[in-house]
């Protein structure tokens, strides 16, 4: 064999040898060493879950879940959350009103109603019924001249806006003017889809009642009472006790003026 063939032949195999040699030290090292060479770390679990968790946004739908559930402290929760996401929004100062009032937390309430009103692009439906909520804020407050400025108001923004007439119908009891709110609860009704099966009926009837009452028409008491008794056993989960209580209690009330009946 040429010498200059033996010298390439000896020459290649030095050269695959050195190489595998290099290779299966390279392996020895690293099984030796694992456990300080990260191979393929994966990101930490929070990382990976970053990025296919769906972020939670309070809506005004579960709101008004709340709301109607009457879970108020929930309503209140998700108000707030609401407005930060949405700082300076008429809609989360509305809600907050609403939430901070069903807690009774009436000052903090008409606080926030001030500032949705301020939004100019109202609808005249949606400030008659922040008036509204703050005439009873004012009432709850026992500053009873407001509480009945705010009512007429927001009957003025709209005149088809129930709970405004019952606002000032249960005003007028309160300041001796019975006459004087029996109409507002006849409106009231009139403006409450299918009146004579509503449950929501039973508040103006059980107000006409009190107001017959206390005027001394006990019969015509009789027959609002018991209009109220029987739409309130379809007024919707949770059940408003205190409500159904004063039914009770006034119906007894007025049977003692009627022993005969």
């Amino acid at each position: 064999m040429p010498i200059k063939k033996w010298l390439l032949k000896q020459s290649t195999k030095f050269i695959v040898t050195a190489i595998l040699g290099l290779a299966i030290g390279l392996i020895l090292f690293l099984i030796n060493h694992r456990s300080d060479i990260n191979f393929f770390r994966l990101p930490p679990p929070t990382t990976i879950l970053s990025s296919t968790t769906t972020i939670y946004h309070p809506s005004t739908s579960t709101i008004e879940m709340y709301l109607g559930k009457g879970e108020f402290l929930n309503a209140h929760d998700e108000a707030l959350k609401y407005s930060e996401e949405h700082p300076n929004d008429s809609t989360a100062f509305k809600y907050l009103g609403v939430s901070l009032f069903q807690i009774g937390q009436y000052n903090e309430s008409t606080q926030n109603f001030e500032l949705a009103l301020q939004d100019k692009t109202l609808a005249t439906s949606t400030q008659a019924e922040i008036y509204y909520f703050i005439g009873r804020n004012y009432d709850h407050l026992k500053d009873y001249e407001k509480a009945l400025s705010y009512s007429q108001t927001a009957i003025q923004l709209n005149p088809n806006y129930s709970f405004g007439y019952d606002a000032v119908g249960m005003l007028m009891i309160k300041q001796g003017k019975y006459k004087e709110a029996l109409p507002f609860f006849e409106k009231e009704l009139s403006l409450i889809p299918d009146s004579e099966n509503n449950p929501l009926s039973s508040y103006p009837y059980y107000y006409q009642a009190k107001a017959y009452y206390l005027e001394g028409n006990y019969s015509l008491a009789k027959d609002a009472i018991e209009l109220a008794e029987k739409m309130a056993q379809n007024l919707p989960e949770p059940k408003p006790i205190l409500f159904l209580q004063n039914i009770a209690t006034l119906k007894n009330e007025i049977k003692t003026k009627l022993p005969n009946q």
